[in-house]
């Protein structure tokens, strides 16, 4: 049995609803609509029907996140399959699904599945991955009102608001008890990569197990944040002479001074950070 949930919060759910209705319909599927606050008892609700054997959920990363962090917890062999009607679904992307409900529809009853690891950061589960430096601050300066308003623009914005405050961290990154130390604009803990039109990020895929810790920076000045963006943005992540690149699946991550981590685009912890990759996959519906 097929499970079909939607965050009505999602950023573009709002305007799909009639539509989504009407696919449901028509596929014979029972429709739960859920604000963003009860989306986790919606979905913990739907696993603990033991007849569920695939979880179709409606909303960003955020929604895609949580109900595969609750399906490996509660009911791993359930497959889930992806609605992109958030903001930036980045998550849906990876998979092949693209912007066209018709088409995610169609994946999302398909036969085409892919395995894929969770991760853990302070315990809390996630799918992209982890941000610590100028992304994670930028993500902390754009709200939902923002994303609802200005769509993937609001994080550019974000970006912009925060470079020219933000000193490049000195991080220390504990791996199998070797640490080592670098200054770092950013540091990135990779376990998907993105796919956008012009390719900033390395490719890292879920399907495999481990994640890549990736740090970039340029030294510890004022504006060495600003600067390492740049240059990285304008060679379209060509530039790799100070991006370093460690396959990992367990670490820990310090810092001198706090700072804000970013998970799966939310800013909810500050450093240090452990950070773990979970052996046992889920299985992602995808695109044929």
């Amino acid at each position: 049995m097929t499970a079909l949930i939607v965050n009505q919060d999602a950023g573009k759910a709002p305007a799909k609803m009639k539509l989504l209705s009407k696919l449901a319909r028509t596929h014979k599927l029972k429709l739960k609509f859920c604000d963003g606050t009860d989306l986790d008892y919606t979905i913990r609700q739907s696993l603990e029907d033991r007849q569920v054997d695939r979880l179709i959920i409606g909303g960003g990363d955020g929604s895609v996140s949580l109900a595969a962090s609750l399906i490996r917890r509660i009911s791993p062999k359930v497959e889930l399959a992806i609605l992109p009607v958030g903001t930036a679904n980045y998550y849906a992307k990876s998979l092949g699904i693209g912007r066209n409900i018709h088409k995610a529809f169609e994946a999302a009853l398909g036969k085409a599945t892919e395995k894929r690891h969770l991760c853990s950061a302070n315990k809390r589960d996630f799918l992209l991955g982890v941000n610590i430096g100028a992304t994670s601050r930028m993500f902390s300066e754009v709200t939902s009102e923002d994303k609802q308003r200005f769509g993937k623009i609001a994080y550019l914005r974000g970006l912009l608001q925060v470079l020219n405050q933000v000193d490049a961290p000195d991080i220390t990154v504990t791996i199998d008890g070797k640490s080592k130390e670098y200054v770092s604009t950013e540091l990135v803990i990779l376990n998907q990569h993105i796919h956008e039109p012009v390719q900033l990020t390395p490719r890292v895929s879920g399907s495999e197990p481990y994640f890549e810790v990736i740090t970039y920076g340029l030294g510890n000045g004022k504006l060495s944040p600003l600067f390492a963006v740049i240059i990285f943005a304008l060679t379209f992540g060509k530039n790799q002479k100070y991006l370093k690149r460690i396959k990992a699946t367990k670490v820990k991550i310090e810092t001198k001074k706090p700072q804000p981590v970013s998970i799966d685009g939310d800013t909810l912890e500050k450093t240090p950070v452990e950070v773990s990759l979970y052996k046992k996959p889920i299985t992602f519906v995808c695109s044929k």
